[in-house]
């Protein structure tokens, strides 16, 4: 790809700040060899400089007070990510993402091997979508994944008011066995209970569509569907949960939560999913053009070998246009398409990809968050994948 440069604020943290605020973890070491030297009960104090110094390094680490800012180009290539006089070589960049302000937009870059990103302050939106496209990073290019609090914390907050008189029916039953069985099933109860609210949820973010991963639940909300993209806030005190409540056409409701010291996640997630709306929306969406593709009545390697015809023009005819490489490729990358004709176009399009039309499928599977779609636009994408895997991809997607 061609070079392009960017006039960024590079945003770091103040390391004075960040001294200052884990001072009380420093005091406990000298606490305990005062202890030792004088008896005095200097060690008592201990976990209370623990517990400060801990806190306050973490406000301090997320909230960066009093950060360096400094004017730099950032400058990207094949190879390297250049800030200011930095080189950071591309295969150690781990993720890239766009952070909503009420200012100008922050793109924070994740390294491997550090645990402080690199926060840079772009002009606009559209620089913001510029560099995180030349750094392969965009909602257009890639999924983004996130870990989420249980779903039971929007979905079953009622459990917990149902463990007591559950334990109470239950150790009923089980003293009419033997009593020695009460506290057995009570701790099944409650281990079951933790477990539920413990067990953290899973959501994948792609052009395509969320989804949404925890226990017994896979869903995958369409992009297409999305009608809106709110926060929410619900209950009192410390019981309090906040997350995104994603609005479905169908007038479906599916909340996710956030964990409240996850501010800045919160409005990131939201903000990708807006991108991959913005997306959507602007799309050249197929109408006609993907019933070509459709199975019907045909055994599965008689439509694998019609799609591969297709795609090689073997099927053209007198009166009967040949379907073009470029038709297929709208097709594929159409989010609106169901993902069995998306699978199918990408198929077709096998006999005619050289090695740059397979990266660029590749590609395209990147940003699928529908992980059987995803799986079969790899292996349409892998010149060394047979119609034997090819068939199991679309049986998948089938059923």
């Amino acid at each position: 790809m061609e070079p392009v440069a960017f006039d960024v604020v590079r945003v770091r943290r103040n390391p004075w700040m960040t001294a200052l605020t884990s001072l009380p973890l420093a005091l406990i070491p000298i606490a305990i060899i005062a202890t030792l030297v004088t008896g005095g009960p200097f060690a008592f104090f201990a976990p209370h400089l623990a517990i400060i110094g801990l806190l306050g390094f973490l406000a301090s680490w997320r909230r960066m007070p009093f950060a360096r800012r400094t004017f730099c180009k950032v400058r990207v290539d094949d190879e390297l990510l250049r800030i200011g006089r930095e080189s950071v070589p591309r295969a150690d960049i781990t993720n890239a993402e766009l952070m909503p302000t009420d200012d100008t937009p922050i793109v924070r870059v994740k390294r491997r091997g550090h645990i402080a990103a690199e926060n840079l302050v772009v002009q606009s939106g559209r620089e913001a979508h510029d560099l995180l496209t030349a750094l392969g990073f965009d909602a257009s290019q890639r999924v983004a994944a996130y870990s989420l609090p249980s779903l039971a914390v929007v979905r079953y907050a009622w459990a917990p008011f149902l463990i007591a008189p559950l334990a109470v029916v239950a150790m009923g039953v089980s003293s009419r066995v033997h009593s020695a069985f009460n506290p057995l099933v009570f701790t099944i109860l409650l281990a079951t209970l933790a477990a539920t609210f413990l067990k953290r949820a899973s959501l994948i973010v792609g052009a395509d569509g969320l989804y949404l991963r925890w226990l017994w639940v896979r869903e995958l909300i369409a992009t297409k569907d999305i009608l809106s993209v709110t926060r929410f806030e619900t209950g009192l005190g410390r019981n309090r949960s906040h997350g995104i409540e994603v609005a479905t056409k169908a007038g479906r409701a599916v909340r996710l939560p956030v964990a409240r010291s996850w501010g800045a996640d919160l409005g990131v997630i939201k903000q990708r999913i807006e991108d991959v709306i913005e997306l959507d929306r602007l799309a050249a969406h197929v109408e006609d053009g993907a019933l070509v593709l459709e199975r019907g009545e045909r055994a599965m390697r008689e439509w694998i070998a019609e799609l591969k015809a297709i795609g090689s023009g073997a099927t053209a005819q007198f009166r009967k246009a040949a379907v073009l490489p470029e038709q297929l490729w709208r097709v594929a990358t159409d989010t609106s398409q169901p993902a069995a004709t998306r699978a199918a176009a990408a198929v077709a399009l096998g006999p005619t990809l050289d090695d740059s039309g397979r990266v660029r499928l590749a590609d395209l599977a990147k940003a699928t968050a529908a992980p059987k779609l995803r799986v079969a636009l790899e292996r349409a994408a892998d010149v060394e994948a047979d119609d034997e895997l090819i068939e199991e991809a679309l049986r998948e997607i089938e059923s």
